[in-house]
This record gives C-alpha cells, structure tokens and sequence, in this order.
C-alpha cells in the first residue's frame, strides 16, 4: 500500500510540475487563454455566460482556499492533498478570463482599438508573473 501511495505521489504530472516549476505557472495562464479563445464564442448565449460565471466563482473560491492553507484549516483533506496545485488552478482562471476579455472586446471594436486593450492585457500578463509573490504570500 505504501507503495502505490508513494507511486501516486510521484505521478508523471507532479514530476512535470517540480522540473518546470518556473514556467508552469505560464503554461496554465496561456492554457486558460487558449481554452477560452476556442470555446468562447457570443457573450449573449448561455453557455457562455455560464463559463465565465464559473471561473469568477472557482477563481474566488481557489483564492479563498489557497489563503486559508496556512491556518491548518485543510488538515487531512483532500485539498491538503491538492494544495500545491491552487497557484496553478489561479493562474488558469486569470488566463481563461484574460482571454474572454480579449475576445469579446475584439469583437466588439475597430482594430486599432483591439491592440490598444491587447497591449494592455499583455501588459497584465506580465505583471500578473511579476507581481505573483504579493498575492500568494
């Protein structure tokens, strides 16, 4: 049993994650960005709506959880378990709702206007690596 535990914890994803731990973070950001970006199509429909309420709540709830970790609150569950993955379920959601944005506003407005806002989302990208430690202290 001791085994298969250990062989569960060493999974091939975890493995991944710990040799790429600088860019995965990134991966998951540009992996929401691309998720959107395929699936999203016109704010008006249902579904649509639907997945990005979904993100704004799992995002909230993601944050939530992850800044309650220290306080020992999580203790023998299954978020205890899963907790080193929180940083990078946060960093999807932010992509996923960058990319919404993007695709909604260049929809809706003249090219030049698209680049202004792309621009600006990039930039945001960027500070979103940048400024990572102030909000997962």
């Amino acid at each position: 049993m001791i085994r298969i535990l250990a062989k569960y914890r060493d999974s091939a994803f975890r493995k991944f994650l710990r040799r790429n731990e600088k860019y995965a973070p990134i991966f998951f950001f540009i992996g929401g960005f691309i998720f959107d970006s395929l699936t999203l199509g016109r704010i008006d429909r249902l579904y649509d709506l639907t997945v990005l309420c979904s993100h704004m709540t799992l995002l909230s709830c993601t944050l939530y959880i992850y800044n309650r970790v220290p306080d020992g609150r999580w203790k023998n569950t299954l978020i205890e378990r899963y907790e080193e993955y929180l940083p990078l379920a946060v960093q999807f959601f932010f992509g996923a709702l960058s990319s919404a944005y993007v695709v909604y506003f260049s929809r809706s407005v003249s090219l030049t206007k698209t680049a202004y806002f792309f621009g600006i989302l990039v930039l945001l990208l960027f500070a979103n690596e940048f400024l990572k430690k102030t909000y997962f202290k």
